[in-house]
């Protein structure tokens, strides 16, 4: 009986550390800089592709496949277009 109750007792610490460290990886993954925003859009438009030639529809196709909530994918979107309006501020180009 005692060492069926010292197995529970280790089943239980080990659940718990595992959603510890779970909840701390998710966590961290939430939060994501504009640099890491900037590549992820990349990636998905294509890293050749100039700033001149993006198109608001390749934008909305960005914005539409983030499987996030509404409010992290309204800051992720203004996070890409603050990043457009700067570069049509200093060179001239900006399709979106």
């Amino acid at each position: 009986l005692a060492l069926a109750g010292l197995f529970a007792r280790g089943v239980l610490y080990l659940l718990l550390g595992v959603t510890a460290v779970q909840l701390t990886v998710g966590r961290s993954n939430e939060r994501v800089d504009s640099r890491g925003v900037l590549h992820q859009f990349a990636n998905h438009v294509g890293p050749q592709t100039p700033v001149e030639k993006l198109t608001r529809r390749q934008v909305r196709d960005w914005w539409a496949s983030l499987a996030l909530s509404p409010n992290t994918c309204r800051n992720r979107l203004s996070m890409v277009r603050t990043w457009n309006r700067w570069c049509k501020s200093v060179s001239g180009a900006g399709g979106i």
